[in-house]
């Protein structure tokens, strides 16, 4: 259910937003890796 990746992705963010602050060049892999996920997610 696309729904609910989305509603766990939400969840996610303000933990993603906290670790960026502590730690910006994990936080630009890990949004990197997302991206990448996301737009290999589309071509299917």
């Amino acid at each position: 259910m696309p729904g609910h990746d989305l509603t766990r992705f939400y969840v996610l963010l303000p933990l993603l937003a906290v670790f960026a602050v502590l730690e910006p060049a994990g936080a630009n892999a890990v949004l990197t890796a997302l991206g990448i996920l996301a737009a290999l997610h589309q071509l299917k």
